[in-house]
């Protein structure tokens, strides 16, 4: 999001820029890994006989891969429990399908709050403010449209870093063990789903709190899959082993 304020005539230009991805060494680390995963296979998807076959199973690989990293079934009919649902950030065209689905949890009661990553910046220019939407704004101006009212969002900070996933399952994880949360729904989309669920059972194996992981939003491309699976990789074989290692440790 863009940190300083902008004017009508250069917003969505300014927008435009500061969405851009810049490659960076991750994205070449990730990209290594996914070799490997193909050469070798991830004891969960075998892909080498696949690569052996060169294109005529592709489409069959991408099939499996967009499965197991998309689907987790889960969501079953909520009991009457302390209950929240918990949104995982996004481009505001996610967000708007996440926030509708999360709205349908709470006008069904079940969940009693929605809570959702805080984000710093500013949205697009607001013709009747005169001015830009800061995150904050926008988000409770959406989630009115859906019939939820202010003082039933609760904004959630967390600590920014490259494993933003990583970064809220920790935090997520004290904020529903403070708040007495039996069950949290997790909003995100459906490729993602799977690293939620790595993350979140990591940080949350040793709490009261049931999650319900609910995957919204499905449309991705090849090189936006094998990115995530490699991000997947990552978590399942570096991140979460060296959690657990320093937790013994301590």
């Amino acid at each position: 999001m863009v940190l300083a304020e902008i004017n009508q005539t250069g917003s969505k230009q300014a927008i435009r820029k500061s969405c851009r991805k810049r490659p960076s060494a991750f994205v070449f680390l990730f990209a290594f890994i996914v070799f490997l995963a193909l050469a070798y296979g991830s004891g969960d998807i075998w892909v080498f006989p696949v690569v052996k076959e060169k294109l005529r199973g592709f489409a069959e690989t991408r099939l499996n891969i967009k499965n197991y990293v998309c689907d987790i079934d889960n969501l079953e009919k909520a009991d009457k429990k302390r209950s929240a649902v918990y949104v995982l950030g996004g481009s505001q065209r996610s967000l708007r399908v996440k926030y509708s689905f999360a709205a349908s949890l709470y006008e069904t009661d079940a969940a009693e709050i929605i809570m959702v990553l805080h984000q710093e910046g500013i949205t697009k220019y607001d013709p009747e403010m005169g001015r830009n939407l800061t995150n904050r704004e926008w988000t409770v101006r959406e989630f009115a449209n859906l019939g939820v009212d202010e003082e039933n969002i609760e904004f959630v900070s967390i600590k920014s870093g490259f494993f933003g996933t990583f970064s809220e399952a920790g935090t997520l994880a004290s904020v529903a063990e403070g708040k007495g949360i039996q069950e949290l729904f997790l909003v995100c989309s459906s490729y993602h789903c799977r690293r939620v669920e790595t993350a979140f059972r990591a940080f949350f194996e040793n709490n009261a709190t049931v999650i319900k992981i609910c995957g919204v939003d499905k449309n991705i491309g090849v090189k936006g899959l094998l990115f995530e699976y490699g991000k997947l990789l990552v978590y399942k074989y570096i991140l979460i082993p060296y959690k657990k290692y320093i937790n013994s440790n301590q």
